[in-house]
């Protein structure tokens, strides 16, 4: 297939304008999960507002500028560490994951309730402008990227995003589109299913509104960045649209509707004007670009950047990287008319083939517990146990397969080694062949007095030429907790008589399933250096107390579960330093059954909005069934809510 070079920049062009246009008028409205009904910017800017959904993909073109060829998830990775200090949701854990040594995928799927979040799936963008017209290859890409930070749904998602935009720079018909983009899911995944809900639905119900209640009540879900929802509501908007013969009235009023739907409202409307700009990049009204202008304008967060000044100009790097992506990767399109100058993407010596996530088919069929630790001058990835998080003393089962980036057979000699306390089987290894595949265990140290916030193993590398090498993965140990069942209604704080002949806990992850029933949890915890504003959350589907050294420091009444940082009000302000301070969480086994009138900055924009309470009892099919259900406690710093990765925990001292 052949792409005119101009097309497809003009097209390019459309699609980082409709970014910022989109992104700016839902930024007002983030996070209302009620209707707003939304005409154009309130307020008015007058420069493009920042925003993480364009910031993430200037990134990954610095990446790729100095990086090279091929795209792969562990440059990117190290990308989150040299660039990126937004640490919202998904974004926070990987970056804790990341620097506990568990690279992607396994630091997108693990210990992460926000695997089906909106944070991969606003970053597509590139990925589709690196691949016109080549889904296939927008998709393989773009995985490489989603899976640093997700799982699951938000990989679908993602996989569907990126082929809808790449299929957009050579197609416009809206059944092509859709059809074509939903043969990367799986079909029976919650997202496809909404998907095809949506546009079914749509044929006898032309109304966002009603659509909208209609959708909800089938497929609710209390965090307002889930994927299946938002990326519903950017679909509505696209056919809402699609009713205007005129396109700018067309794009106008999609992507007003997108955003008057609300939820994770700049993202939708970021999105879907980005949809817009490619399939009709001249579709923008006066009154939507005049005041942003052209600069480029990044979120104070993302230091250490070497950015295009104006949009127009990242358009042009963009085009420039999409020439060596595309005769790299073999694209099946093929831009024509180019401009002689060109400044070629440098080649790595790391084979794509080893290290690609995406082999074709169905975008989520992948190990989500590998780790790539390492891309040259060996490629090395890591299969870790299922639970990931030893408990103390235990022996869990590793496999590792090192290959040669040059498809050269691999001839050297491997020592794994730990830090003290470790044990590591078949320590030292011959390594020959293509892709040698080694098979370990692991030992814990048995139960210490602290959880160590750090430990590695370490892969030492001797070739067969004696050139030496190391790299390194991170072992995690379980969470320790001592715990007592125990109906509590007292608001003292329980004395060590109460649970000292409790039983002890060890969670592999900071969500631990909460049975029916009262439940006291109690730890200790530090930090190496002094953080003065922590936030501490201790959240689940029941109220929930918690002291800090005998005072009482939250009082959680279980209306909302919502395990993020930056998106609850119910949380405890801290220092936390070098002395050890002990932490008591009780779970009480009552339902809460009273209103929460938690404020949140864009409710109070709206009048006679339903609180967040009130429409989970419209919606959730599930409300008042909590007895059972989960516990969620973490610490971050207030500043970038970035995890304390340095926390360390111990059980109680009795003595």
């Amino acid at each position: 297939m052949q792409l005119s070079y101009q097309t497809y920049l003009n097209k390019l062009r459309g699609c980082f304008t409709g970014k910022a246009v989109g992104g700016t008028l839902g930024m007002s409205w983030e996070g209302l999960i009620a209707e707003k009904k939304v005409t154009y910017y309130d307020p008015v800017p007058t420069t493009m507002l920042a925003n993480d959904d364009l910031d993430l993909q200037v990134v990954w073109l610095e990446v790729l500028r100095t990086k090279g060829l091929p795209v792969n998830r562990y440059d990117l990775s190290r990308g989150w560490l040299d660039h990126i200090r937004g640490l919202c949701d998904e974004y926070g854990v990987t970056m804790r994951n990341n620097k506990h040594g568990l690279c992607p995928p396994l630091s997108g799927s693990y210990d992460n309730k926000c695997t089906a979040g909106m944070g991969s799936v606003i970053r597509t963008e590139i990925w589709a402008a690196l691949a016109p017209g080549d889904p296939s290859l927008a998709v393989r890409l773009a995985l490489e990227d989603a899976s640093v930070d997700h799982a699951d749904d938000g990989i679908d998602a993602t996989a569907f995003m990126a082929a809808l935009e790449s299929l957009a720079y050579v197609e416009s018909d809206f059944t092509c589109l859709f059809e074509s983009a939903l043969s990367f899911l799986p079909r029976n995944g919650r997202v496809a299913t909404m998907l095809r809900d949506v546009v079914s639905r749509w044929q006898t119900c032309k109304d966002p509104s009603a659509l909208r209640k209609a959708l909800l009540r089938d497929y609710f879900a209390m965090n307002w960045t889930d994927v299946s929802i938002n990326l519903s509501w950017i679909l509505i908007g696209l056919l809402d649209g699609m009713e205007e013969t005129d396109i700018q009235k067309r794009v106008s009023r999609g992507m007003c509707t997108a955003v008057s739907l609300g939820h994770d409202t700049d993202c939708t409307g970021a999105t879907l004007g980005s949809l817009f700009g490619i399939l009709y990049p001249n579709g923008f009204e006066e009154r939507w670009i005049k005041p942003l202008g052209n600069q480029l304008v990044l979120s104070s967060c993302i230091p250490g950047m070497h950015e295009a000044d104006t949009i127009d100009a990242l358009c042009d790097q963009i085009a420039d990287a999409s020439r060596s992506v595309g005769a790299y990767y073999h694209s099946t399109t093929t831009l024509t008319d180019c401009p002689h100058s060109h400044h070629p993407l440098r080649i790595q010596a790391v084979s794509d083939r080893m290290i690609s996530l995406y082999r074709g088919g169905i975008a989520s069929q992948y190990d989500k517990r590998e780790s790539l630790i390492s891309v040259s001058p060996y490629t090395i990835t890591v299969r870790y146990p299922d639970a990931v998080a030893h408990k103390p003393g235990e022996t869990l089962q590793y496999r590792a397969v090192i290959s040669n980036p040059t498809g050269k057979p691999v001839e050297a000699v491997l020592h794994l080694t730990a830090d003290d306390g470790w044990s590591i089987t078949h320590d030292c290894q011959t390594l020959s062949g293509d892709a040698c595949e080694i098979n370990f265990s692991v030992t814990a140290p048995p139960r210490k007095k602290r959880r160590t916030c750090r430990n590695r193993m370490y892969f030492n590398i001797t070739t067969d030429s004696g050139i030496s090498f190391t790299t390194e993965a991170g072992l995690i140990e379980t969470l320790p907790f001592l715990h007592r069942e125990i109906v509590w209604n007292s608001m003292e704080c329980p004395s060590q008589d109460v649970y000292a002949d409790g039983d002890i806990q060890d969670w592999t992850e900071h969500f631990q399933a909460a049975p029916a029933g009262g439940h006291l949890y109690v730890f200790e915890a530090r930090m190496s250096l002094q953080v003065t504003e922590a936030i501490m959350i201790a959240q689940g589907s029941r109220p929930i107390k918690v002291w800090r050294d005998g005072e009482c420091i939250l009082h959680h009444d279980g209306t909302e579960y919502c395990p993020v940082f930056h998106r609850v009000e119910n949380n405890a302000h801290i220092a936390v330093g070098g002395n050890w301070s002990r932490y008591i969480v009780y779970i009480a086994p009552e339902v809460h059954t009273g209103p929460n009138d938690t404020p949140f900055t864009a409710y109070a924009k709206v009048p006679d909005c339903p609180t967040p309470y009130e429409q989970r009892q419209m919606y959730d099919p599930h409300f008042g069934e909590y007895e059972d259900g989960e516990i969620f406690i973490g610490f971050a710093a207030r500043m970038g809510y970035e995890w304390l990765h340095e926390l360390e925990m111990r059980l109680p001292d009795l003595t």
